[in-house]
C-alpha cells in the first residue's frame, strides 16, 4: 500500500500525532536520507534540470517523512509536493536541489520539504483550534447557526493555507469530515459523497469559493448534519 492510499483516519489519531511533530528531528532525518540516497549531481537537457526516476525519489521520501508523521502523512494529497499547499516535486524540489556544490543543494531540497510540512502541520492545527472552538446546542436552529459558522471558518483556513492552489477543495472535505468525526457523528459513505460533491462545485482551482455560493452551501450541509447529528 502507498503512503497516499490509506483508508480514512481519525481526528483523534491525528490530534494525538501533531503535539509529537519535532521539525528539528525531520530535518536531520530528511537531510540525511537526501544527502546519502539523491544522485550527486543532476542532469540537464536543453537548459532545463531533469533527474529520471522522480516519482521513485518522492514516493521514498514520503516513507522517512511518513515515519516521523503518522498517520495523518500520506492520506489522500497530505503530502509534499502537493501543489496545494505549496509546489510540485519534479519541479520545485529539483529546482533546489539541482545546484552546486552538493552540500548546498542538500540543505536547500531538506528546507524545501520542511517547509511545505510546516504548513501543513500549521493547518491541521488550525483545525484542531475551529474544532475546539465548535459546539453541538442541542436548540436545531442554533446548532445549524453552529454548524454554517464553522464550516465558513475551515474554508478561510484552507484558503489561506493553500491560497485555493490546485484541488484545494479536498482538503476542505477532509476539514469537514474530520468535524463530523471529531464531534462523533457518523458519515456513512452517501453523506461523504455529498459533502465531496457539494463543495467541489463551488471550488475552483486557483479561486475562492464565491462568497453567496459558499455561504448557501454552509446553509445546505448544516441542515444535513443537523439531521446527522441526532
Amino acid at each position: 500500500m502507498r503512503v497516499n492510499e490509506r483508508s480514512r483516519i481519525h481526528w483523534r489519531d491525528i490530534e494525538a500525532a501533531l503535539p509529537r511533530y519535532d521539525a528539528a528531528v525531520l530535518h536531520d532525518r530528511v537531510h540525511a536520507w537526501i544527502d546519502e540516497f539523491m544522485p550527486r549531481t543532476v542532469p540537464r537537457r536543453k537548459g532545463r534540470s531533469e533527474l529520471r526516476d522522480m516519482a521513485v525519489y518522492q514516493r521514498r521520501i514520503d516513507l522517512v517523512i511518513g515515519r516521523e508523521l503518522a498517520p495523518w502523512y500520506g492520506f489522500r494529497g497530505w503530502r509534499i509536493g502537493n501543489e496545494s499547499f505549496g509546489g510540485c516535486f519534479c519541479h520545485s524540489f529539483l529546482t533546489e536541489y539541482a545546484v552546486e556544490p552538493h552540500r548546498e543543494a542538500v540543505s536547500r531540497a531538506t528546507a524545501w520539504v520542511l517547509a511545505e510540512v510546516d504548513v501543513m502541520v500549521r493547518c491541521l492545527r488550525s483545525f484542531g483550534q475551529v474544532y475546539g472552538q465548535f459546539g453541538l446546542p442541542d436548540d436545531p436552529g442554533d446548532r445549524a447557526i453552529a454548524f454554517a459558522a464553522t464550516l465558513d471558518q475551515l474554508f478561510d483556513v484552507v484558503s489561506e493555507a493553500t491560497a485555493c492552489n490546485a484541488a484545494w477543495h479536498r482538503y476542505v472535505v477532509d476539514a469537514i469530515g474530520w468535524l463530523l468525526d471529531a464531534r462523533g457523528i457518523d458519515t456513512p459513505p452517501v453523506l461523504e459523497a455529498l459533502i465531496d460533491a457539494s463543495v467541489s462545485a463551488v471550488c475552483s482551482d486557483f479561486l475562492h469559493a464565491p462568497r453567496d455560493d459558499r455561504y448557501r452551501l454552509c446553509s445546505d450541509l448544516s441542515t444535513v448534519f443537523v439531521l446527522a447529528s441526532r
